[in-house]
């Protein structure tokens, strides 16, 4: 197996490579903060001593910590080995990057960046250069659209206010796209009151067939990968409807999604710290109403008390226990339609052409053998994004 692995965490980019763990800075991230620095400076006068006094103990007009507060939400491979694409989000501005892995201090080649839309969670086609990618063009809706990296465009290719994610492409067949997708709930005056679970959806993007491919009663599905025959990766766990459970099921009307940008922030960062105070880039957030007690976090907008799962999953004898709840399946369905199930207590994974698999179970990222045992490649925590180079 590959010894190369790109990770995710937070606002940083980790890279695993001969056994050694690097940290990659996002240049883009490195100039916002240089430039908040310098806004900060200028108005710190007006936050010190007596004239923060005479001034009403003036405010930065600026978010110090926004940088500390941003997100890197997606990353991907591109024909080279040496460089990779990833999108990341700070306050209200996202975009895309192209990085070299080999040489921190190589320039990245700037993509696209946009303050009215946001980028997440992207896949680089090699056959035919077009990026994948999860867009959200307003307040109230996400799609899947097509990138274009060297004119900087991109066109949305699924309709119908929805909250489409994780778009991956075959590799078998480079013309199918594999997605996550969810609904929304509404009641006769038009308020969200819930979301449906998630399903996978394969998408043909020559003829625009789109079919339902992958869903359970009482599940979500989502995170789609494959490998090099287009068999389907997908992690499956018990729904957990992030709205009041005393709703009636006869209030929601599943309509075209139209919900507001909070709620998607609430449902796409994953993790909330033992406080309650989300790893989010700022803006009204449902998750900090919610009364978490000191063990209880979200992760991809589900409340679980990381401290219980822990004990238990270390009590069940597992080599490497993690916080990841034994119900988080990852499984594979081949081109037959069988499934099967690879892994119990996973977060996030990554699979290769090869079929070969690592996987975070919130503690620890760890590889999967031919012999099917595992080794861990390193102990990081919350991570949900990985990628094998």
């Amino acid at each position: 197996m590959s010894e190369r692995i790109v990770i995710a965490s937070k606002n940083q980019i980790l890279y695993y490579n001969d056994s050694k763990l690097s940290y990659l800075n996002s240049q883009y991230l490195k100039n916002y903060k240089k430039n908040i620095d310098e806004i900060s400076k200028k108005y710190e006068w007006k936050t010190q001593g007596i004239n923060a006094m005479f001034l009403g103990a003036g405010h930065s007009p600026v978010n110090v910590n926004a940088v500390e507060q941003a997100i890197v939400n997606g990353i991907g491979t591109l024909e080279s080995d040496d460089k990779i694409i990833y999108s990341v989000e700070v306050e209200n501005n996202s975009g895309i990057f192209i990085k070299y892995l080999n040489d921190d201090k190589e320039m990245e080649h700037h993509v696209i960046h946009d303050a009215k839309a946001g980028f997440y969670n992207l896949d680089y086609n090699r056959t035919t250069g077009e990026v994948a990618v999860a867009v959200q063009q307003s307040p109230t809706e996400r799609n899947i659209a097509i990138l274009d990296i060297k004119t900087s465009r991109y066109s949305v290719i699924t309709e119908g206010d929805s909250i489409d994610n994780n778009p991956v492409w075959g590799k078998a067949n480079p013309e199918i796209i594999y997605f996550d997708s969810t609904g929304v709930g509404r009641n006769g005056q038009g308020m969200v009151i819930g979301f449906s679970s998630k399903v996978i959806n394969r998408l043909n993007t020559q003829t625009g067939e789109l079919c339902e491919l992958i869903s359970f009663d009482g599940h979500d599905c989502f995170q789609p990968k494959v490998d090099g025959k287009d068999n389907v990766y997908f992690i499956k766990r018990p729904y957990q409807s992030p709205f009041s459970k005393s709703i009636s099921i006869k209030d929601i009307i599943f309509i075209p999604f139209k919900i507001l940008k909070a709620i998607f922030k609430w449902i796409e960062f994953f993790t909330i710290k033992h406080t309650g105070e989300p790893l989010v880039t700022g803006g009204s957030n449902p998750a900090k109403s919610k009364e978490l007690d000191q063990q209880q976090i979200i992760i991809n907008g589900n409340i679980i008390n990381a401290e219980k799962i822990m004990k238990e999953n270390s009590a069940r004898g597992e080599k490497y226990p993690g916080i990841a709840p034994k119900e988080w399946e990852l499984l594979k369905m081949d081109r037959s339609g069988s499934l099967s199930c690879i892994k119990k207590g996973v977060m996030g994974y990554d699979v290769d052409s090869e079929g070969n698999i690592v996987y975070s179970n919130g503690k620890y990222i760890i590889r999967i053998l031919e012999d099917g045992k595992e080794e861990v490649v390193e102990k990081i925590d919350m991570v949900d994004k990985m990628l094998i180079i």
